[in-house]
């Protein structure tokens, strides 16, 4: 089991169901595992674990659906979502989880469907822990106890980290909102003390009880005890009433992040033709950043959707070489997702996750938020009132592929002497596939 974990990156995308096909979590299911991740590493670890479900076509809207993340059968955090419409669409998980110790370890999520009469129908999960060493810095607090805010800004959470030198903080926070003015304008932030690092626009959900998650990467983080908060205020309504919440931090090596922020709209054509939303401009990558075997990628997009799109949509980061000698451009897509804006303003999640990709510190390179309108539909556009992204570039020092061995003997055991990487990715096999409506623009 030869694999570091001091700062590294697992992927895991499970096989999807199929066209016109879907994995079905029946009603009043009770949890049930959807998808599982094995993997190991040699070191005592830190994780910090995005995951994502992708609904398949023919879900009722706002199913509720309870989720948890599960390392080796244990629950990790406790989060409401409600079922999104019609189309293919996602939806974004995250927790973390401290002082993993070194050896074979699974990481799962299970979903229990609260409705008595609707299936829920996935097409894949996708696990991307990001792990670090151990002796890095975890803390967190959460609450059941519900709070009400209005129009000024209301401290919802807040935890405390002593962050050691050299060092920037991952904050990542979930929330439920469980009452107010349906649709009324809602937003977040979060502060390091009383400095704003990042903001979030977002509605009341027009059904109740739905779930929010949102994340930042504070690469000016000081040495020493910082507190950071989760604030929530209306914009428009009476009140909103938030039911658990947690707000957790995670210290990283001060590694480079792709940072970008955008608050003009813009509006894409449903022409099924890629665009670029938000981009880093032309970047060189940070040295430390650089491994022995080139680079692995960690991080997240945070969309607000404004405006009626009864379409079908999607969203990605494309990372780009730029090369002045070569007008074709080389280009590696590190995170993709569809999405279905619902007609109303909504905020949305994207994950960027990439593994030992051969970059270098010499080359210059652009990471751009891009998105697609999938149905060709004359004059229907999607517009996005405000984007944010953050990408770490991690050093790739482990010398090992994604093959299992059983696969791939060759190249696993070649690149992992003196043993292969134990990696499994699977959905549950409890699942049973059914059929769904095929995929339609209309």
């Amino acid at each position: 089991m030869k694999a570091k974990a001091d700062v590294s990156v697992r992927d895991c995308i499970a096989p999807a169901a199929g066209w016109a096909q879907a994995y079905e979590l029946p009603p009043n299911s009770g949890w049930t595992v959807l998808g599982t991740l094995q993997f190991n590493h040699d070191t005592t670890s830190d994780y910090v674990v995005n995951a994502m479900v992708d609904f398949a076509e023919g879900n009722t809207a706002n199913t509720l659906v309870e989720y948890q993340l599960l390392l080796d059968g244990n629950p990790h955090g406790w989060f409401t979502k409600r079922v999104p419409e019609r189309f293919h669409n996602t939806q974004v998980l995250r927790s973390l989880m401290s002082n993993v110790s070194g050896g074979i370890h699974t990481l799962g999520i299970q979903a229990r469907n609260l409705s008595t009469t609707a299936s829920v129908y996935y097409n894949r999960i996708w696990l991307s822990p990001l792990l670090v060493e151990g002796s890095e810095i975890t803390t967190g607090s959460g609450t059941i106890n519900s709070i009400s805010v209005g129009t000024s800004w209301t401290t919802i959470q807040s935890t405390t980290i002593n962050t050691p030198s050299d060092k920037m903080n991952y904050v990542a926070a979930f929330l439920t909102v469980t009452g107010g003015t349906p649709l009324g304008g809602l937003e977040y932030r979060i502060l390091r003390g009383f400095t704003q690092l990042d903001h979030f626009i977002d509605t009341v959900p027009d059904v109740m009880w739905d779930g929010v998650h949102v994340a930042h990467i504070d690469t000016a983080a000081p040495s020493g005890s910082s507190t950071y908060h989760l604030q929530a205020r209306i914009t428009s309504g009476s009140t909103a009433t938030i039911g658990a919440r947690s707000l957790e931090v995670q210290s990283l090596p001060e590694l480079m992040v792709f940072d970008v922020a955008t608050t003009s709209s813009i509006n894409i054509p449903s022409d099924n033709t890629w665009h670029t939303v938000s981009t880093s401009g032309t970047q060189q990558l940070h040295p430390m950043s650089i491994g022995q075997y080139g680079t692995d990628g960690h991080g997240f997009a945070h969309v607000t959707h404004t405006g009626p799109y009864d379409f079908s949509g999607e969203l990605r980061f494309q990372l780009y070489l730029l090369d002045e000698t070569d007008p074709n451009l080389d280009d590696f897509e590190v995170g993709w997702l569809e999405v279905h804006p619902v007609g109303q303003r909504r905020l949305m999640t994207n994950l960027a996750e990439w593994e030992q990709l051969g970059l270098n510190s010499s080359d210059d390179y652009e990471m751009r938020l891009e998105a697609k309108g999938i149905c060709a539909q004359m004059g229907a556009t999607q517009t996005l009132a405000q984007t944010r992204f953050q990408v770490i570039v991690l050093p790739d020092d482990t010398p090992y592929t994604y093959h299992p061995c059983s696969d791939s003997p060759g190249t696993c055991c070649a690149n992992n002497f003196p043993a292969c990487q134990v990696y499994s990715c699977t959905m549950s096999s409890s699942l049973q596939i059914v059929s769904v409506p095929a995929w339609n623009c209309q």
